[in-house]
């Protein structure tokens, strides 16, 4: 499968595509993790709370849907502290602007990589919807 990195002329605003192969999803080779890299939030899953500073989350949170809104390349990176789930949300151009998980429910199995519906910043953290089979996830910000 193939997808196209976008340069933006500054002076011109026009875009140029460049096809390039995308890797297979995994922690150390993530599609856009070289691009424009959010952060990490670090959560409790149940009863949802965030462990990570409120501050740093909040950057995160607020460059991945600046993103988002944009269709610029950037991921977040989320680690569940209580069940040692990995995810990563990402923004990119793949067939068209796409909002991206990468999911590895533990160290020792391989990533499921996913295209989500929706992203919404809400005042007590970050939703993230329609993730195919993975359903809604949403990154407490308190």
């Amino acid at each position: 499968m193939f997808f196209g990195l976008g340069a933006c002329d500054s002076n011109t605003g026009d875009i140029t595509l460049a096809p390039t192969r995308r890797p297979v999803p995994t922690f150390t080779n993530v599609p856009y993790a070289d691009i424009g890299l959010c952060g990490e939030v670090t959560i409790i899953a149940k009863p949802a709370r965030l462990l990570s500073n409120r501050a740093d989350a909040a950057r995160g949170f607020n460059c991945l849907e600046r993103a988002y809104k944009e269709c610029g390349a950037a991921t977040l990176n989320v680690r569940e502290q209580d069940t040692g789930i990995i995810r990563q949300f990402g923004v990119g151009f793949i067939r068209a602007c796409e909002l991206t998980q990468t999911f590895q429910p533990t160290p020792d199995v391989p990533p499921a990589f996913v295209t989500c519906g929706t992203l919404q910043k809400r005042t007590s953290g970050l939703f993230i919807g329609n993730c195919s089979h993975l359903g809604d996830f949403f990154i407490p910000g308190q």
